[in-house]
């Protein structure tokens, strides 16, 4: 019986750091997709100041979580997925929104553990960064803190192709 409680309380303290690590890819997701298929044809001259506003969002997530938690292994996990989840998580709505793709297809392409490999080889720097971001965060100090928001901007200008 008291073995039985231990894991109840276990799983209890260990869901809402599932839901997070698994709802900031969503999240990011969601605005990802309608960003590109509402706002990207329409405002082209805007493309790289919506891409930077759009990628910061799960950042600012990412160490709101890491300070607000301050679980160093949950933060980490948290941004060591975020790519691999965000991008699983984009095909799956795009293929949902795309209406000559049928949903099975399309969810088993997103989900091949080869395009998942694809994934995590292509941008594993990328993934080691958002990690580092999120234990960052975790530490909960001013010098911590200001680490992950200097990774975070030196991203932002990777991605933008700002030198």
């Amino acid at each position: 019986m008291e073995k039985n409680q231990d894991i109840i309380e276990s799983t209890k303290k260990l869901l809402p750091s599932i839901i997070v690590i698994l709802t900031i890819p969503l999240i990011s997701a969601m605005i990802w997709v309608v960003y590109e298929l509402h706002f990207v044809p329409m405002y082209r001259q805007l493309q790289v100041p919506g891409r930077l506003l759009v990628f910061s969002i799960p950042f600012v997530l990412l160490i709101g979580y890491g300070y607000l938690s301050a679980n160093k292994y949950t933060s980490t996990l948290a941004g060591l997925l975020l790519l691999p989840l965000m991008s699983t998580y984009a095909q799956i709505m795009s293929g949902v929104i795309e209406p000559y793709a049928s949903t099975m297809e399309m969810l088993e392409m997103a989900l091949r553990p080869s395009r998942l490999l694809n994934i995590v080889s292509g941008s594993l720097q990328s993934i080691l960064l958002h990690g580092a971001i999120g234990y960052l965060a975790s530490k909960r100090t001013k010098a911590h803190i200001l680490g992950a928001i200097v990774l975070t901007l030196l991203y932002l200008a990777m991605l933008s192709r700002v030198h």
